[in-house]
């Protein structure tokens, strides 16, 4: 039996009955295992005008072995029957026009168990480029706070795809496996009054009320900056950073981290072994160190190996390791003290890679300097460059992000132009693959508010504070419930109202109502923040030990 979805010009009502038969039973798994996974989910939509912008009806019917595919069940008890009603308003998405992260629908529903017992569920629908995304939380019942985020696609479409005749019918498929995950337990409280984050390699860090900075995951080289931590510990939850206070901004690096304190000084801590703290003592440092002359900053950045400092003159410093001329001087020569970037005067903005650096202009131009193997200075080549070179064919530029090998920016009317590395999709363009794409090319029908690029994804806040992000998602670290890499943007589960989002190595966290922060992907190192070292393809919220 197909699985067939009705779109009709009417009330917007989506009925989803997912009827899981055949399931094999079992005893209870542990977390993180799913409830429920699903291989796969095939479809056909069928579309009457005129609904262009009207609500749509969908009707989904999934069966085991049929429209969806390959159901395993790991908690002894399987699902007998679903039933899941949503308002929904679709505009254009049918012709892929639709904005990324859109929440269109929403609604209740109900989930039966094969014994007796029921879940009750808040359902979610979310645009993404090519189709939509339904995220399922169960409020009540069976598994409360248990989740699953389903990705939808249109994988082949008939007809015209215009204002005045959109696409009449579809085929639609999901996007990896269908998952219920259960709910971690909340053991501790969450963490509030953060101020602002930055997820850096295995680490994050936050500056919260009072202007102290909380730091959690991996301390290999003392870059949580807590006395009483040795390298080669881990905490799972935040710790406070050793006498400091006052902090406005902190910046989270591979293994090392900086904060930009009241005043305008520069504090580092953690990996020295290239002069990345701006210190020649030791190779590393557990506490502070300040960054001895600098001028007053406005913005610190901690990358790779090395670190920059906007200064209030707009100039910029960097200091560190200098292999790829990451620090702008003119040379390759590393140094612990900072080196004024050549030719920098005007700069309102900064961002720190791997192995490359880059600044905002005032005017809106934007220069980078560094490792451009991959092309990821965006001037056309990919030949490094000691000192900074144009950012070609952009203009009107209000930030720039500068990730593992690609970078990425963002323009007054909220376009996001990306270039560099593109072999997991993390520069949006709709493809992956391993040729350097050496000039920025934008997102389509793509608008954001902010940007970060991290290892080898990037992420975005639009809209009210939806968080989209794309490229690699082997740890999760798209936040969509998958495990699977995206070379177009798709929504984060749950983030509503996110006033920023910070991409790390293999890891993503974003900044939400009332000081919290949310985070997914990779956890080995306690990264995430939520007390456990499993990694989660989902948003889990930072908590603290009471």
């Amino acid at each position: 039996m197909p699985v067939v979805r009705v779109f009709r010009a009417a009330v917007a009502v989506v009925v989803l009955g997912l009827v899981f038969a055949g399931c094999a039973g079992g005893p209870p798994a542990a977390d993180p295992d799913p409830l429920v996974s699903c291989s796969s989910l095939s479809g056909s939509i069928s579309y009457t005008p005129p609904a262009q912008n009207a609500g749509v009806g969908v009707t989904i019917d999934a069966l085991p072995g049929t429209g969806l595919a390959g159901c395993t069940d790991r908690t002894g008890s399987g699902i007998t029957s679903a039933s899941i009603s949503v308002s929904a308003l679709f505009p254009a998405f049918q012709c892929g026009l639709s904005s990324v992260g859109a929440v269109v629908g929403s609604g209740t529903g109900r989930i039966g168990w094969s014994d007796g017992s029921v879940s009750d569920v808040s359902v979610s629908v979310l645009t993404r480029n090519s189709g939509f995304v339904v995220e399922f939380t169960v409020t009540g019942g069976r598994w409360p706070g248990a989740r699953a985020s389903l990705s939808i696609v249109v994988t082949s479409s008939q007809g015209n795809c215009t204002p005045a005749a959109p696409v009449t019918s579809a085929t639609i498929a999901s996007i990896g496996p269908f998952e219920l995950h259960p709910a971690v337990a909340p053991l501790r409280p969450p963490l509030t009054g953060a101020r602002q984050v930055s997820a850096g390699g295995g680490h994050t860090c936050a500056v919260v009320d009072g202007g102290y900075v909380n730091c959690w995951g991996s301390n290999s080289d003392g870059q949580l900056g807590n006395i009483l931590l040795g390298p080669g510990a881990t905490t799972t939850v935040p710790v406070t950073v050793s006498w400091l206070a006052r902090a406005d901004q902190v910046s989270a690096g591979d293994r090392h981290t900086c904060a930009l304190l009241g005043g305008g000084a520069v504090s580092c801590w953690g990996s020295n072994q290239y002069g990345q703290l701006g210190s020649s003592t030791g190779s590393y440092s557990n506490f502070p160190l300040p960054v001895a002359g600098l001028g007053p900053a406005t913005q610190v950045a901690a990358g790779g190996t090395h670190s920059c400092a906007l200064l209030v003159d707009g100039s910029v410093a960097c200091w560190g390791a200098n292999g790829s001329g990451q620090l702008g001087d003119g040379s390759n020569a590393a140094s612990a003290a900072p080196v004024a970037v050549s030719g920098i005067t005007d700069a309102v903005q900064i961002s720190v890679g791997g192995f490359h650096s880059c600044a905002v202009l005032l005017g809106g131009t934007a220069r980078c300097w560094g490792s451009g193997g991959f092309g990821q200075l965006g001037d056309g080549t990919t030949t490094s460059s000691a000192v900074p070179v144009p950012v070609a064919g952009l203009t009107g530029l209000t930030e720039v992000s500068a990730g593992g090998d690609h970078t990425c920016a963002l323009n007054g009317a909220g376009s996001v132009f990306c270039w560099g590395f593109n072999r997991f999709g993390q520069l949006g363009l709709g493809f992956a693959g391993e040729s350097p794409i050496a000039t920025p090319g934008q997102i389509p029908y793509f608008s954001a508010s902010s940007i970060s690029a991290g290892g080898a994804q990037t992420c975005a806040t639009v809209g009210a504070g939806v968080v989209t992000c794309w490229g690699a998602n082997a740890s999760g670290e798209l936040g969509d419930g998958l495990t699977i890499d995206s070379a177009t943007p798709v929504p984060s589960f749950g983030i509503r109202a996110a006033t920023e989002v910070t991409a790390g190595g293999s890891h993503t966290c974003a900044l939400v109502m009332a000081g919290q922060l949310e985070c997914w992907g990779q956890n080995i190192n306690g990264q995430l923040g939520n007390g456990r070292t499993d990694g989660s393809s989902l948003p889990l919220p930072v908590v603290i030990d009471p």
